[in-house]
């Protein structure tokens, strides 16, 4: 994957979602598929999985859930 420009704007951005967000990218360039799937489901109710999306392509400008 080529480099990303990273737009952080911390009052948009809680700090667990930024720091979920970078883990999921990091793992995604590696191709640990498994370890995306475990930080997804250690998210417990279904907003904080959809802000965790908004941050994710906020942050990065693609959706991580094509790749995975």
């Amino acid at each position: 994957m080529k480099t990303i420009e990273l737009k952080n704007n911390p009052s948009m951005f809680g700090r667990k979602e930024c720091s979920l967000a970078e883990k999921i990218y990091l793992k995604l360039n590696e191709g640990s598929l498994y370890d995306i799937h475990q930080i997804i489901e250690s998210i417990e109710n279904a907003e904080e999985k959809n802000r965790l999306t908004q941050v994710f392509i906020n942050k990065y400008d693609f959706d991580f859930r094509q790749y995975i």
